[in-house]
């Protein structure tokens, strides 16, 4: 993942997901970077502000074709897009909404 940051403040602007087609770099002997997503763009955010991604969490617990979409695009989209059914709401939305591990465990256990 690349953050882009605004130069004055040095606050994250938007997230890119790069990936690279390692049988293509294997055929063509050139490995290449190809944008995966941004973020601001896939999840319709308007910033990445820590109040957007808090909403983007809150998203993935109750939408499930947003649950699903962010599952595949973790995984670099390989193999195909997860099902609704096969998507943790709750788990991904734990995990999204904080980067502490005993935060991530109370939320599932409420």
């Amino acid at each position: 993942m690349m953050v882009e940051l605004d130069q004055a403040t040095m606050l994250p602007i938007n997230f890119y997901s790069y990936y690279l087609d390692l049988e293509k770099a294997n055929a063509t002997g050139t490995p290449t970077w190809e944008l995966l997503h941004d973020y601001k763009a896939e999840y319709g955010l308007s910033d990445v502000s820590p109040r957007s991604m808090k909403q983007l969490a809150d998203r993935l617990l109750t939408d499930a074709d947003l649950a699903s979409q962010f599952t595949w695009n973790m995984h670099s989209r390989f193999g195909d897009k997860p099902t609704a059914e096969e998507v943790d709401q709750v788990a991904l939305h734990c995990m999204t909404q904080s980067s502490e591990m005993w935060e991530q465990h109370e939320c599932q256990l409420s």
